[in-house]
């Protein structure tokens, strides 16, 4: 049976990106895809060069590949979305937002409690941003690949930010409050939590489509 060489693989890769398709992640599907097509042609009967079923493959249905594009980001989303809510709602997550409300509440009733709630947010912040941050830096300084799902996370920063800023909003009157004081505790430790699952996500996802990618390439 006949199988494209990895020079092969390269060259469609290299197609698709020249075509603006800049997400390693939604190219690794598409080459697959394309490969598997060619590999069908070229084994039922065309003899002619890679290079020839190729061209006249693309000339067919690059438009749909290329339509796909926004399918694939969607796809991607959910799956991002679901695998998120998922970790968040496990028995390791429980057990970590006990654990934080503990050490958070512990903090609020031996400290000054509007200094730690300071303190908390900005941390709160600074988790959220330095991912992001991070990512971006390596894709400008080394020319690491663009990963979709990667970016698809980000949607959730504003989300992160929003709520960051409710809990600063009613956290000054929940500390006021004695009778809240768990509650903002709890509040707290649910945002840590949460923050800390997205950011294993993003490290797990982003590994795994390297990882994906540099075999099929």
């Amino acid at each position: 049976m006949m199988r494209l060489e990895k020079e092969d693989i390269q060259f469609i890769d290299t197609y698709l990106e020249n075509s603006d398709v800049v997400f390693a992640d939604i190219r690794m599907e598409m080459v697959d895809h394309v490969a598997s097509d060619i590999e069908d042609r070229m084994n039922t009967g065309d003899t002619r060069s890679f290079y020839d079923v190729f061209k006249d493959y693309m000339l067919e249905n690059k438009k749909v590949l290329l339509d796909n594009n926004d399918k694939f980001v969607k796809q991607t989303t959910k799956k991002l979305s679901n695998q998120l809510l998922k970790s968040f709602f496990s028995i390791k997550s429980f057990l970590v937002v006990v654990v934080f409300t503990s050490i958070i509440y512990f903090c609020f009733n031996n400290y000054d409690s509007e200094l730690m709630k300071n303190v908390l947010l900005i941390s709160m912040v600074f988790l959220i941003i330095a991912p992001a941050f991070c990512y971006f830096f390596a894709l400008k300084k080394f020319s690491k690949n663009r990963f979709s799902g990667i970016e698809r996370l980000g949607f959730f920063f504003s989300f992160f930010l929003q709520f960051i800023n409710i809990v600063n909003i009613t956290g000054t009157n929940f500390i006021k409050n004695p009778n809240y004081l768990l509650l903002t505790s709890i509040v707290m430790a649910l945002v840590f939590t949460f923050i800390l699952v997205f950011i294993r996500l993003g490290v797990l996802t982003f590994k795994d489509y390297q990882y994906r990618y540099n075999n099929l390439c």
